[in-house]
């Protein structure tokens, strides 16, 4: 008998006597349904005796039910439910973030029967992840996966950082943010949002994994400036933001060309230059070397723009002048010739005369002046 049932003869489930008194049953390729309470039953005459035992059949840990995905609103328990069958019962052990898990202040382990039980406390953002059960007997071991899903406004977990790079290089801007739902990314940069469509193939997005990146192929000095990632969901709204600075050897934007200016007055000699590191700037006099002092002055203005100014020119002033700026990655330079011209004081070559202009009429007074430099006219 089997469970109180008789038992059914087969190719598998044999009885069978060795000599007169040895009684066998023979199961062959047991399974875990030929587990249960078996008996047999001994008739002489009008008296019996039974005899019962217990069959369990070892097995390797299987999972009943084990969920893929458990998703929990911010701040609440997370429960995660899992059911196993063994024999013997398996051992199990919860890990996340390849460390194993324990009974604390944070995690609840528990177990009942074949069910087991992982409970996170006041889960947020920063518990969602795959979590791993680890089952074993004897008989083997196997591992289940379940991706915890944090419904949550976006959190920065790695924000963006500046970037320094050269010119023509591959530039990559990278943040790793959670959120579930997953969140809506928007890049912008010097506050304006990026049309990628802009940039078929050079500048684009990229998503994964909750790691999101700006990938710039080719970079030159208009991409330089202040990025800033954004990224919203139904729950809210968070930013990270990065100064992207091209690394480029010195180029004049305005360079040196035809000079000109009056004796006895101040000359100011502009040139504006790009390039980073902050490139270095010399001036030199017909190729010999100008020590920045005396009247010599060199001003540094906004946008790159430098004023080099000779206080108080003499004739001896004139002459080539050339700019060299210079930085880690190389230098350039222009030249410019100076022309100076004496100093003239204003003169009337036309003067005003006396006039009449009838009512309602429109005045119109016509003189020409001559001096160097150009004289300011007062009325």
């Amino acid at each position: 008998m089997k469970n109180n049932q008789p038992i059914v003869k087969s190719d598998r489930i044999i009885p069978s006597m060795k000599g007169n008194k040895v009684h066998v049953l023979t199961i062959k390729n047991a399974t875990p349904a030929d587990a249960g309470y078996y008996s047999v039953t001994a008739t002489l005459g009008n008296e019996t005796s039974v005899s019962d035992a217990q069959v369990l059949i070892e097995v390797a840990p299987t999972f009943v039910t084990i969920p893929e995905t458990v998703t929990v609103v911010d701040g609440q328990d997370c429960d995660i439910h899992v059911e196993i069958s063994g024999l013997p019962p398996p051992q199990i052990k919860w890990s996340y973030l390849a460390e194993d898990l324990v009974t604390n202040a944070k995690y609840n382990i528990k177990s009942d029967g074949n069910h087991y039980q992982l409970r996170i406390h006041h889960a947020t953002a920063k518990d969602a992840g795959e979590y791993q059960i680890i089952c074993s007997n004897n008989l083997g071991r196997i591992t289940g996966k379940i991706n915890v899903r944090i419904s949550s406004p976006p959190i920065i977990v790695q924000p963006l950082k500046d970037l320094l790079i050269p010119v023509k290089r591959t530039a990559r801007l990278e943040t790793q943010i959670h959120a579930f739902p997953e969140p809506k990314i928007v890049w912008s940069r010097d506050a304006i949002p990026m049309d990628f469509s802009l940039y078929p193939g050079r500048i684009n997005a990229e998503e994964r994994r909750g790691t999101y990146s700006l990938v710039i192929k080719n970079i030159q000095l208009e991409d330089s400036g202040f990025y800033v990632c954004t990224a919203h969901n139904a729950h809210g709204t968070t930013k990270t933001s990065a100064t992207v600075t091209i690394e480029v050897a010195p180029v004049f934007l305005q360079r040196l060309e035809k000079l000109e200016g009056v004796e006895n007055c101040d000359i100011d000699i502009r040139v504006q230059v790009a390039g980073y590191p902050h490139p270095k700037l010399e001036f030199s006099f017909n190729q010999n070397p100008i020590e920045l002092k005396g009247r010599y002055t060199l001003k540094e203005l906004k946008s790159g723009w430098y004023v080099f100014t000779i206080t108080n020119a003499r004739s001896t002033d004139a002459g080539s002048y050339s700019c060299t700026a210079s930085n880690s990655l190389g230098q350039a330079s222009c030249v410019g010739k100076l022309t100076l011209f004496p100093l003239a004081p204003p003169n009337f070559t036309q003067a005003l005369t006396d006039a009449i202009f009838p009512v309602g009429g429109i005045l119109k007074a016509i003189l020409k002046v001559s001096g160097l430099p150009l004289p300011r006219l007062t009325w």
